[in-house]
């Protein structure tokens, strides 16, 4: 017996604490920023982000809606500054 049920998912009771999915994305953002071609600088500026971020994971009372929103806009941002040479990924106007 796997653990999962018939639709291949883990049943609640043996799911992780809800900090367990929030790791896995940290994780997911984490190699998406080291495998995109960005240009020096702005891999620098993402990172420094990413650090941020998993700062305020440990903070005391982190908001885990708020952090899963700030790696939401860090992918996109990563995605859009993948491959183009300049841009920095960032299309935001207001830094986190």
């Amino acid at each position: 017996m796997t653990g999962k049920d018939q639709a291949g998912r883990v049943p609640r009771e043996r799911a992780g604490p809800p900090g367990d999915a929030l790791a896995a994305r940290v994780l997911i953002t984490q190699r998406r920023l080291r495998s995109a071609e960005l240009p020096a600088e702005a891999r620098a500026r993402l990172q420094c982000r990413l650090a941020a971020i998993c700062d305020a994971t440990k903070a005391p009372g982190a908001d885990s809606g708020r952090i899963a929103w700030r790696l939401d806009r860090l992918l996109a941002d990563i995605t859009a500054g993948a491959g183009k040479p300049g841009s920095g990924g960032n299309s935001h106007s207001r830094r986190l």
